[in-house]
């Protein structure tokens, strides 16, 4: 249950920091990456989050929430750093049921309402890392929003696009990484495969099929042909 990361600060309470991921991201850099970012976090700052939409003409919280949220656009909250030691401190179990109980019938995305009703009360406490870290079907199905200068580091094929004929760029990165074997030569057997499945032409027609460069960005980066000795 996603709502259960409301309560990691009293959980973990032994516990400094922690990254929260939902069941449907996958993970294109190294973790540690998006790890270091703790180190970008000013004094006050307790959560990294990124945000919710690019784009206010899609956007759904500036369309349709009837509660407040997070800046114009709002939060996704489908990667999460979170110092539980400031969570602690700050308060957050004690701040966070209350909102619960005000806006519980206005909600319509559970706990992510929650964290942005929270947020849009407390900017202060946010620190917003960009969309790449976050990157949903929403920044490329209707056309490209997300810069990603650095290519796409975390993917999250959320209302199951990891199993959706919709945006097949987002199935086949699925796929490539549910066939790979760890331990195995990744150029080989993860990277090169996905470049052939890129090539599908229904990946091809689609609108997230004109972005794969950004998804072969960082992999092609890490997996090298000259990396590996090859038996």
């Amino acid at each position: 249950c996603a709502a259960q990361r409301l309560f990691l600060p009293s959980l973990l309470h032994n516990i400094d920091s922690v990254l929260y991921m939902d069941t449907d991201t996958l993970f294109l850099s190294s973790v540690v990456d998006i790890w270091k970012m703790f180190r970008q976090f000013n004094e006050s700052q307790i959560v990294g989050l990124s945000p919710e939409h690019e784009d206010a003409a899609v956007g759904w919280y500036n369309r349709f929430a009837r509660h407040p949220f997070y800046g114009p656009l709002g939060l996704n909250s489908g990667v999460m750093l979170m110092n539980l030691t400031r969570m602690r401190n700050f308060q957050w179990e004690q701040k966070i049921l209350p909102i619960y109980k005000e806006y519980r019938t206005k909600i319509t995305w559970g706990d992510q309402d929650l964290i942005n009703i929270l947020f849009h009360f407390h900017p202060e406490k946010l620190y917003v890392f960009p969309c790449e870290w976050n990157y949903r079907p929403d920044h490329c199905m209707y056309m490209s929003v997300c810069k990603a200068p650095s290519g796409v580091r975390v993917v999250h094929g959320n209302r199951g696009y990891f199993h959706s004929e919709k945006q097949p760029a987002f199935k086949e990165i699925f796929a490539a990484i549910e066939e790979y074997q760890l331990g195995s030569d990744p150029y080989r057997h993860f990277l090169l495969p996905l470049i052939v499945r890129f090539k599908d032409i229904a990946v091809i027609n689609s609108n997230c099929g004109k972005v794969t460069d950004k998804f072969l960005y960082k992999a092609k980066q890490m997996f090298k042909d000259n990396f590996y000795n090859y038996e």
